[in-house]
């Protein structure tokens, strides 16, 4: 009997959160249109066009939209109960879906095309400083040039490149072997949650000298207390 082909399946392609607010922005467009003064809407992730699947994280995109027009284009997920068996979904009795309001009709039009002149890694925008808060989950918290309102980017603490990065906030330079694949993981590694979940483009964390490794931008410990008070002062 002859062996089944097995199809290959390329990976997906990433897609910044800039690229999704835009669809986002499209999509309200497309909705808009049999009503301009409507304010609020609700789609299924599912339903959605692509590049918008279900297996694409929106909260990113979701924090673009509320920054970008200040406040005015405001989403989130949500979870739906359902009261009748016979609508229940293969999750249960429930199902997620994404609520959008736009609080200022009028506003709307010049915020989406602020929104669609911004461009994915500006050559001015790059990582020029982190801040790294540890959590009591066993995970770290990234902050990047003081945006402290994307809370995406949350590797585990014990992965041996981030451990690596925190023990150099601590010391000037270390020498270790193998030093070329700690400084690749953050200075050529696109699949690093610094790049996956931000639109930056890559750029040098670490410098290597050899086996010698040191920092090439300002990286530091954030406590928790810090956080908070420079979360109130740009709210």
């Amino acid at each position: 009997m002859a062996k089944a082909k097995i199809k290959h399946q390329e990976p997906v392609s990433f897609i910044s959160a800039l690229e999704r607010a835009k669809t986002v922005l499209v999509l309200l467009e497309s909705q808009r249109k049999f009503n301009p003064k409507q304010k609020e809407f609700y789609w299924r992730p599912e339903k959605m066009l692509s590049p918008l699947q279900d297996n694409f994280e929106m909260d990113e995109a979701f924090t673009i939209l509320k920054k970008e027009t200040g406040g005015n284009i405001q989403a989130k997920y949500e979870t739906v109960d359902l009261l009748d068996e016979s609508t229940a979904t293969p999750a249960g009795m429930s199902y997620r879906r994404i609520f959008i309001r736009i609080k200022d009709n009028e506003r709307f039009l010049k915020d989406i095309k602020k929104i669609r002149g911004m461009r994915e890694n500006d050559p001015g925008d790059k990582i020029k400083k982190i801040e790294i808060l540890r959590t009591e989950d066993s995970k770290l918290n990234i902050y990047i040039n003081e945006d402290y309102s994307n809370e995406q980017i949350r590797p585990v603490a014990t992965s041996i490149g981030w451990n690596m990065l925190i023990r150099l906030t601590r010391e000037r330079s270390v020498t270790i072997p193998g030093a070329r694949s700690i400084a690749d993981f953050f200075n050529t590694n696109r699949n690093n949650m610094l790049y996956t979940r931000s639109s930056f483009p890559l750029c040098e964390i670490i410098k290597r000298d050899n086996e010698t490794l040191s920092l090439n931008i300002p990286v530091s410990i954030i406590t928790q207390k810090k956080l908070s008070q420079r979360k109130n002062k740009s709210a």
